[in-house]
């Protein structure tokens, strides 16, 4: 019973009256969206909040609006304007934007395929501890793609990339 009733309030309800036969009425209200005139105006789409956010420099918005456009989630997709957002986020210092930056050069995906590009992205990404770019250098120096071929390098950055 007490789960019921707090499920219905979850869901809810938000009253209960006796009617004069001593059964509960129970009364539910349509959740109102939140805004900042009172529930006048429709809530800010996920997009336009994200948009808003990634424009007045939010680095985290900005590598979210990156993989908004880069997955088509929200928007269509458009992979030179995933590279655009992402450098935004990267050059901010933003790790999991630099490793996705180093991602685009390496595949050429919304930008001309460039392995020195994306070995310079990759170890941004690396010193500040992100596992998948360590291991993508470690990757870089095993084949020697944008760095010389260095097997101690390489062994160096996969250990990282593995702790």
């Amino acid at each position: 019973m007490r789960l019921t009733l707090i499920a219905l309030l979850l869901a809810g309800v938000v009253g209960c009256d006796s009617e004069p036969d001593d059964r509960a009425v129970i009364r539910f209200e349509e959740p109102k969206p939140e805004t900042e005139n009172g529930g006048d105006e429709e809530p800010e789409s996920g997009f336009e909040a994200t948009l808003k956010a990634a424009e007045q420099g939010d680095a985290e918005a900005q590598y979210d609006l990156g993989r908004m456009y880069l997955t088509g989630i929200g928007v269509p997709g458009d992979k030179a304007e995933a590279v655009k957002w992402t450098r935004k986020a990267a050059e901010q210092g933003h790790a999991r934007a630099q490793f996705q930056l180093g991602f685009a050069y390496d595949l050429g995906e919304g930008v001309p395929e460039d392995n020195t590009e994306s070995v310079k992205w990759y170890r941004k990404a690396a010193k500040q501890g992100d596992a998948r770019a360590q291991f993508q250098l470690g990757l870089a120096y095993d084949f020697g793609e944008g760095v010389p071929k260095d097997a101690t390098e390489a062994a160096k950055w996969y250990r990282k990339a593995a702790e």
